[in-house]
């Protein structure tokens, strides 16, 4: 019988040690400060980061510096996609960094290139959506996300005016001027410049010459950089 008791309060006691207890009004203030202190904490640290980006997507900024160095050694490749090989990034102390992880790394140097090479889309989307951005990873998923909305927009659009436009099509005419170089008409009479006809015709001879668009497109952009490097020395 003893035995039973004492099982008995062995299970009174188990089932009283699990009970929960409602939580008072004096934990749910204390939970409730406890939450604005931290919601302060993670608005004071992303001001910080708002803060360093200016700084490291300034002109002479961290990133900025990475970018036209990675730009630089991309022109200077001699790998098919373009890209700086392993042996350039060490010479040039990119390939290890003291504290930080090889992924990191590589969405650093990734980040940095992007930047600069899409630098004007880059600053006016983060102006237009408040400067909000902490870092450039964040900001170029948010423009890619952005873009996709837009074409799928641009895309319903097309399919209705190429609905109405279908009887006005004379498929009877198949003849091609001769300055007509893959779609694309590049007399200068008829050839309109901006930036979708200039990139099918410079997509239309890279394919054409068998070169390497990727190279092309990092080459364009170090000519731009270059170019910027120079004015601003003429202006100073």
């Amino acid at each position: 019988m003893t035995n039973a008791k004492n099982t008995l309060d062995i299970h009174a006691a188990a089932a009283a040690a699990t009970t929960i207890t409602p939580t008072t009004g004096a934990t749910i203030s204390q939970d409730a400060i406890e939450g604005a202190a931290i919601a302060k904490l993670i608005s004071n640290r992303e001001a910080k980061g708002i803060k360093a980006f200016a700084a490291d997507t300034g002109e002479t900024g961290m990133d900025t510096r990475l970018g036209n160095l990675m730009v630089k050694l991309s022109t200077e490749s001699t790998l098919p996609t373009g890209r700086p090989s392993r042996q350039q990034l060490e010479t040039n102390g990119l390939y290890k960094v003291k504290g930080v992880g090889d992924s990191n790394l590589r969405t650093i140097r990734s980040s940095a290139l992007w930047f600069v090479t899409n630098r004007a889309e880059a600053e006016l989307f983060n102006a237009d959506t408040g400067g909000k951005f902490s870092n450039i990873h964040g900001l170029q998923q948010a423009m890619a996300k952005a873009e996709k909305e837009a074409a799928k927009e641009a895309a319903k659009e097309a399919a209705n005016t190429d609905t109405d436009d279908t009887d006005d099509t004379d498929t009877d005419d198949t003849d091609t001027d001769d300055s007509v170089i893959g779609g694309v008409d590049t007399d200068s009479s008829n050839f309109t410049f901006n930036e979708n006809t200039m990139a099918a015709f410079i997509k239309d001879q890279c394919d054409q010459q068998g070169i390497n668009i990727a190279k092309v497109l990092i080459k364009l952009d170090a000519l731009r950089i270059a170019d910027a490097a120079t004015q601003a020395k003429k202006a100073a």
